[in-house]
């Protein structure tokens, strides 16, 4: 959207208002309105009209907040009470996760909500001593934006044979697919967090 500019007869050009968005922990009362913006963004990116969402995200209370230390954000706007951006971290074991679901509906792209989603995550991760956050994207162009935002806060792309074997499994029980992997399809990237002084 940038910097459209709206203009009445008679009013002066005005900088279009940014949406007031809330970033806070998944309640199942945001169940649907987060299936339907992870469903917009997945179908725009692989431009699939009829892409579904990862069956974990069908029940996120039960599969994205198991443990104390894991945690599914959401971006409501405040106006539509909708939710327009997610963000999740999945417990792995002692001190490692993995990013999960980062998304924001393409309407809300630009507006800084991905960097509060994202900034409030990483604060509750090192809150919740983890040590390393692993995650795992697309190789396609339409997944290029979201590796270069990643590569930019310093994550690190791995390849498959990087990962310790006990790695490899946790990542791939949430339900990555190894074959998407082993082909190139999905890449996986490392951050190591800084310890908080």
């Amino acid at each position: 959207m940038g910097n459209k500019f709206e203009s009445n007869e008679g009013d002066e050009a005005r900088p279009e208002e940014k949406p007031k968005i809330r970033i806070q922990s998944f309640a199942s009362k945001w169940q649907e309105s987060t299936e339907e913006c992870i469903k917009e963004v997945i179908r725009t990116q692989r431009n699939d009209p009829n892409a579904e969402v990862k069956p974990r995200y069908n029940d996120i209370q039960k599969n994205c907040q198991r443990f104390p230390n894991e945690d599914f954000k959401i971006a409501v706007d405040e106006e539509t009470d909708e939710v327009v951006g997610t963000i999740g971290i999945r417990f792995l074991k002692e001190g490692i996760g993995q990013l999960i679901r980062f998304s924001v509906r393409p309407a809300f792209e630009g507006k800084g909500i991905g960097s509060q989603l994202y900034d409030e995550l990483m604060s509750y991760a090192k809150a919740n001593s983890y040590r390393e956050i692993y995650l795992t994207t697309g190789a396609s162009l339409t997944h290029a934006k979201a590796r270069g935002m990643y590569e930019k806060r310093g994550f690190k792309r791995l390849s498959f044979d990087d990962l310790s074997e006990d790695t490899k499994d946790l990542i791939l029980s949430g339900d990555d697919n190894i074959k998407h992997i082993e082909e190139g399809k999905t890449l996986i990237y490392k951050l190591e967090l800084e310890k908080e002084k």
